[in-house]
């Protein structure tokens, strides 16, 4: 589709007026179009032809898939994306390329950008959660001109489940001055790994080492 920028004018006696045509193309092939320009009081119109060849990009995703399984409630795990704009010789063109809205607890980085002909660009790919979450969903990237690639994404955000082996922490007589130390066993039974913070701020007679 080809516009006209201004589709109406004066152009002053021996000067110019300078005329934007801009082309969109759709994809489909060839766009050939004649505009005629109108003189009014003219003997004949003018008549312009523009011919117009879009170049699809040829790009593709190297991994097929993403697994991240089960990880933690606010640990991050990354991976990534290897994409590939495969244009190359006359036709290479740059891969304008957007990346669609995430679901919850997962980032794509860049979300946009652009891949010269003939090069590699890696996406970090990143799940965090403040919560628990069940993602089964797509990465879905789309190219200017409309190549689209989705890529499967599978993942779990979990809470850990911790135990401690003791019911209770027996130090019996301790005399002022001295200390004495127990022994504290923490079993994590859960499929997913555990960051644990032993908080005795509110105990400063306690220390834990």
């Amino acid at each position: 589709m080809y516009t006209v920028t201004p589709r109406c004018g004066t152009v002053p006696e021996g000067g110019s007026l300078p005329v934007t045509v801009t082309w969109k193309p759709d994809g489909k092939g060839p766009d050939v179009e004649e505009l005629t320009m109108e003189v009014v009081g003219g003997h004949t119109d003018c008549a312009i032809n523009c011919v117009g060849e879009a170049f699809r990009t040829r790009v593709s995703v190297k991994e097929k898939m993403l697994e991240f399984g089960a990880v933690s409630v606010g640990l991050k795990r990354e991976t990534s994306l290897s994409v590939r704009n495969a244009s190359g010789g006359v036709t290479g063109c740059d891969a304008i390329f957007v990346v669609d809205p995430l679901p919850e607890g997962l980032k794509v980085k860049p979300m946009s950008g652009r891949i010269t002909a003939g090069s590699t660009q890696d996406l970090l790919v990143t799940m965090m959660s403040a919560g628990p979450v069940n993602i089964k969903d797509n990465v879905v990237l789309k190219f200017r001109g409309g190549s689209v690639q989705k890529v499967p994404v599978t993942g779990k955000a979990l809470y850990p489940e911790i135990e401690v082996e003791q019911d209770e922490f027996e130090y019996g007589g301790v005399v002022v001055g001295s200390s004495a130390k127990t022994l504290v066993t923490v079993q994590n039974t859960s499929t997913v790994d555990a960051v644990l913070v032993l908080d005795l701020s509110q105990h400063q007679e306690f220390s834990a080492c």
